[in-house]
């Protein structure tokens, strides 16, 4: 009766065992998943600058434009957001996400930054649906 009891111990504690490893694997499986759903996230645009009057560019009203976390603007092939239009400084603004907000700084252009119309002094939130001009160029900026 010993060894039939030690017998039915053993089988029981290799049953909980066994799930044990499964309920591991499954914790495992789990986190990859929340892991490659976090690196789809950062992958995805923050926003989009949409493109209401293209100015002298190349663009054509309602084109899209995707804004990374930085993104300079100005003429310079250099910048993330590059306008070939004559009334835009080299390095004409700066356009960059962080604290949960969009802000928009005038890097010093000679013919100024507005959102709605309004100048920008210094750095200035950006909401979507606001209207940047720039030049003779106005983009909106929208979700993705």
């Amino acid at each position: 009766m010993g060894a039939e009891l030690l017998l039915l111990f053993l089988r029981f504690g290799l049953i909980l065992l066994l799930y044990l490893f499964l309920l591991g694997v499954a914790v495992a499986v789990w986190r990859d998943m929340g892991r490659r759903t976090q690196r789809e996230r950062e992958q995805l645009p923050l926003a989009r600058l949409w493109v209401v009057e293209p100015g002298e560019t190349d663009f054509r009203p309602g084109e899209a434009i995707t804004l990374g976390p930085v993104n300079s603007i100005g003429r310079a092939y250099t910048n993330h957001v590059f306008l070939n239009d004559g009334h835009i400084s080299a390095e004409h603004a700066l356009l960059s996400y962080r604290h949960q907000r969009w802000w928009l700084e005038d890097l010093e252009s000679t013919n100024g930054t507005f959102i709605n119309r309004q100048q920008v002094r210094g750095s200035t939130v950006v909401n979507y649906g606001d209207v940047i001009d720039i030049g003779q160029v106005r983009l909106r900026l929208e979700r993705p």
